[in-house]
């Protein structure tokens, strides 16, 4: 029950009063309270919380914010600013506190939504793969034409990748510590969807039937899936190297540029 009695109080950032064994309050910090909410006195805090809320059943209370934004409101300044501290730092070197110190909350908020440090960086890259997701829902059940089909899943990449910078930072993060966090997410999100398996099929199915030359498919989408990541990762320094003025009209024919020189390249000659 102690147990249970300090998490409340650290969740709410309550200074209730806490009682010795003879019954004679004690008038400590908040600090010292927290330390001195044993065994021995939770049930006189028990007895407290219940009188002064008028409680029959201890229950889970949701965490105040220091501003008073909603539940969605207070999610979304939590991501934003773990999304600026994962970005800096990757998962192993990000700090919770920094985190809730940019978001205007305190620590327990974020546990109270995201359970963990690991949790909230999966949430933001779940967030960021569902986008590629939006963008090609249909094609695993409706792909006829594979040019068709590149054409989409390149502008989704696009759309997923080419806007947030603090991404592809942490795109670069995890994949330098095994990757695992976004293989996860891209297993869930998108492979078990089947469209990867779609894809294939369609290039098969061309191979088979002598439009396309012969290889093997799997390392055209491999490729593909390069074409699209390898500037959207690395953008400012292809856009250095390659000295791209116009990075904007560059970025938007980016897709269709990628999808002609896939298909002239796996098109019979």
């Amino acid at each position: 029950m102690a147990d249970n009695l300090r998490n409340i109080v650290e969740v709410n950032d309550w200074n209730p009063p806490v009682f010795a064994d003879d019954g004679k309050r004690l008038v400590h910090s908040a600090q010292s309270q927290k330390k001195q909410l044993t065994a021995k006195n939770s049930n006189v805090l028990y007895n407290w919380l219940v009188k002064l809320n008028g409680w029959s059943i201890m229950k889970r209370v949701h965490p105040t914010t220091m501003t008073g934004d909603t539940p969605v409101d207070t999610r979304s300044r939590v991501l934003g600013a773990a999304a600026e501290e994962f970005a800096a730092n990757g998962l192993a070197g990000a700090r919770v506190d920094r985190i809730a110190r940019l978001a205007g909350v305190n620590k327990a908020m974020i546990y109270y939504h995201f359970s963990s440090k690991e949790n909230l960086y999966q949430t933001i890259i779940d967030q960021q793969v569902e986008l590629v997701v939006k963008g090609i829902s249909d094609l695993a059940d409706a792909a006829t034409d594979l040019e068709s089909a590149l054409m989409q899943l390149s502008r989704a990449y696009h759309a997923a990748f080419g806007g947030d910078q603090r991404f592809r930072a942490i795109f670069l993060h995890d994949l330098a510590a095994g990757g695992q966090r976004l293989k996860k997410s891209l297993t869930e999100l998108i492979w078990k969807k089947g469209l990867p398996a779609r894809l294939k099929q369609l290039l098969d199915e061309g191979i088979r039937e002598g439009r396309y030359r012969h290889f093997d498919s799997r390392h055209a989408l491999i490729s593909f899936a390069g074409m699209n990541l390898f500037y959207l990762v690395l953008m400012p320094i292809a856009v250095s190297i390659w000295e791209i003025e116009d990075e904007k009209e560059f970025s938007q024919s980016r897709p269709a540029e990628i999808v002609d020189i896939f298909m002239r390249g796996i098109t019979k000659r």
